[in-house]
């Protein structure tokens, strides 16, 4: 009985104290220097970069995004703000974090979704699946998980109680996300004229 409990509570240990990838990086949006444009476009363009990496523009909002692989054991990108359209966020704030998943183009994402510290400070990481198509130009995003909405005006009343918290299904809509600034894409996205 001893070698059982002893067993049990090592196992115990052993989940409670795994770490994943996400537990290793910051809850909130730090701020990073060196992401102006230019920067980052030199930075990156010396060495082979990963689909995922490069400029991308966050659909129907134009901000620039760079992503970045921060750490090679376990592959992890930093989504970074070179320019936003809210100018309370600071270039080179930090908007989120990616990992790859399982499947090819598939990638488990942390994006801030609050803020705090009037407004210039993120926090709150949900979670998203991120998908880069075959051609390498469009990430679109969907958040994944459950979420509940409760009803506080079915309290009000005994009989009502069960239904007081329903779920909340998300759907896919493809309206979210980033398409790809740089390296361009070939051919381009939008025409040129001569």
């Amino acid at each position: 009985m001893r070698h059982l409990t002893a067993v049990i509570l090592l196992c115990i240990v052993s989940v409670v104290s795994a770490r994943g990838v996400f537990d290793t990086v910051s809850g909130r949006g730090t701020i990073l220097p060196g992401y102006d444009e230019d920067s980052v476009v030199e930075r990156l363009s010396e060495r082979p970069l990963h689909p995922i990496e490069g400029i991308w523009e966050v659909a129907g909002e134009g901000s620039l995004m760079a992503i970045e692989k921060v750490d090679e054991r376990p592959t992890l990108y930093a989504m970074v703000l070179i320019q936003g359209y809210d100018l309370g966020l600071r270039r080179g704030t930090v908007m989120g974090w990616l990992t790859p998943g399982a499947a090819e183009g598939k990638y488990d994402a942390r994006i801030f979704s609050s803020r705090i510290d009037d407004g210039t400070l993120l926090v709150h990481p949900d979670r998203y699946e991120a998908s880069i198509d075959k051609d390498e130009v469009r990430i679109t995003i969907k958040p994944y998980g459950r979420s509940f909405r409760i009803n506080w005006w079915r309290l009000l009343l005994p009989y009502m109680f069960r239904s007081a918290i329903t779920p909340i299904e998300r759907h896919s809509s493809g309206l979210e996300g980033f398409t790809r600034v740089w390296p361009e894409p070939i051919p381009p996205l939008t025409p040129r004229y001569l």
